[in-house]
């Protein structure tokens, strides 16, 4: 490497071949490289060889003319450049960013240029690349369907992405320099939300983030409902800002307090029909029990005349069977009304207990049909014990009904239980006649039956029931079953029933 001989020439020698930069000397006049080190031959790819005694226009080592001129007009015009911002073409032809530093200075009566250039590609494409990421995630947040913003900490808005302008019907970049919160209705909500968010040290390195919903005010004056989530950011380049995110709940409101108003109303009614079940079930006992007196007062006193025969007793077999399933049908109606209007707070109910009761009650007809019944051991779990002893009677009770009609058919009914997720499940299977899966809704309706009364009699509401029940107790009832097959029932109830299941009817 050739350099300019001087008192300080080994000094200069050195700086020159150790700084990491690229260093050039070249002659103003025609632009000849006169010295180049290391540095400079790694960046541009050639050899001293191949650079000293030509120029940069020979080399083509400028990327743009352009950009040379406005250089060597500002050095000229100045005597030195610093850290200009140019392009550069290396040996094999690709072309990358430097910071180059120059200076005049006189050599043996001749102008020479000093230059010191520094390889700044990685910072340049780490800029373009924060550059891109900066236009993703802009393009990102203005195409989302949530309103997104940008606060200082004096609340105003600084930033806004289209979909925060149209929530509240203005037009891009209308709400930019107002204060966020003067579009809260309240004012009380809207000092508490600045005390929340402003009123904190988020200077400090402590993070700060929350959500709130609040009532505010539309461009047109109509109120809409928002929940905004929002976090402080922090910047070593500048000041913390405050980004929220905000969704307009306004229709999802409406809709939850139309769905409310809904449930009231169809809680009335339910809660009115009801009532009214009850009063005219109950009102309906008395007559149909004068009814059945006086039938049997005047059978009595028809048998004794000796004119009740023939046609006249079949007449009155009908008027008796009919009364009787009228009581029948008043009777259920009113255990179905009293599953509410006298529902029990839920506590420890022991289902051993329950199904002993079960057999205790149904003992006649079990001996008289000649059943087995096996009861495997069952847990003790939260419910209304006495809507439990309903529930496994009607069931019992229906697996001993519907048996077939054939000699030497002995029926046989099992309850068991089992657990199933954060619940048990009990089962109650016979050996009856069963049921098609096309009726497996059907009989859970009230007064849907499958059967004549002269085969198999019944009101139709005792598995309306059931199914009331395990409502009530946050649980599910279903049915299995085939023709000739035998039937069983599966009764799920939770180890915790839903909040407000278990109170008591109101007075």
């Amino acid at each position: 490497m050739s350099f300019p001989s001087d008192a300080d020439s080994d000094l200069l020698s050195l700086v020159f071949a150790t700084t990491p930069g690229a260093i050039t000397v070249s002659r103003m006049r025609d632009g000849v490289y006169v010295a180049v080190n290391h540095g400079f031959c790694e960046l541009s790819g050639y050899s001293q060889d191949e650079v000293i005694g030509r120029s940069a226009i020979q080399l083509d080592i400028w990327y743009d003319a352009d950009e040379r001129r406005r250089f060597v007009e500002k050095l000229m015009r100045d005597g030195v450049q610093r850290n200009a911002l140019c392009r550069f073409r290396r040996k094999s032809g690709e072309v990358f960013y430097g910071h180059m530093s120059a200076r005049l200075f006189d050599r043996n009566g001749e102008p020479h240029l000093f230059a010191v250039t520094q390889d700044i590609a990685e910072i340049v494409y780490a800029q373009e690349q924060a550059e891109i990421s900066e236009a993703r995630l802009r393009g990102l947040v203005a195409h989302i369907p949530h309103g997104v913003r940008e606060l200082d900490l004096s609340g105003v808005i600084l930033l806004e992405n289209p979909a925060h302008a149209r929530l509240f019907g203005y037009a891009p970049g209308e709400l930019v320099g107002r204060r966020a919160l003067d579009l809260l209705v309240d004012p009380v909500q809207a000092e508490a939300v600045e005390q929340e968010i402003f009123g904190a040290d988020q200077t400090a390195d402590t993070p700060g983030a929350g959500s709130y919903t609040a009532d505010m005010r539309h461009k047109d004056g109509r109120i809409i409902n928002v929940r905004v989530d929002w976090s402080v950011q922090r910047s070593p380049h500048g000041p913390p800002t405050v980004i929220s995110v905000l969704t307009d709940l306004t229709a999802a409101v409406r809709a939850e307090a139309e769905r409310r108003r809904t449930v009231d109303e169809l809680t009335r009614s339910n809660a009115e029909l009801e009532r009214y079940a009850y009063i005219a079930a109950h009102d309906l006992r008395e007559p149909i029990r004068t009814v059945t007196s006086y039938a049997q007062l005047l059978r009595r006193r028809l048998q004794l005349a000796g004119v009740l025969e023939g046609e006249t007793a079949e007449l009155f077999g009908y008027l008796e069977t009919g009364a009787r399933r009228m009581s029948d049908v008043v009777d259920d109606l009113l255990a179905y009304s009293r599953l509410q209007t006298e529902a029990q707070s839920f506590g420890p109910v022991d289902l051993a207990a329950v199904l002993g009761a079960v057999q205790s009650s149904l003992a006649r007809t079990i001996m008289e049909t000649g059943a087995e019944l096996e009861v495997e051991p069952l847990p003790v779990v939260t419910a209304d014990e006495p809507q439990m002893l309903q529930l496994f009677q009607n069931l019992v009770t229906n697996a001993l009904r519907y048996q077939p009609h054939r000699p030497g058919h002995v029926p046989l009914v099992r309850i068991s239980a089992a657990r199933r997720g954060a619940g048990w499940c009990f089962a109650v299977a016979d050996n009856g006649i069963g049921i098609e899966e096309q009726y497996f809704e059907r009989i859970f309706k009230l007064f849907q039956r499958l059967h004549g009364q002269r085969d198999y009699p019944g009101t139709g509401v005792g598995l309306a029931i059931c199914r009331r029940i395990a409502e009530r107790h946050g649980g599910t009832i279903t049915v299995d079953s085939r023709p000739g097959d035998g039937t069983t029932f599966q009764v799920w109830l939770p180890d915790e029933p839903p909040s407000g299941a278990g109170e008591p009817a109101s007075e």
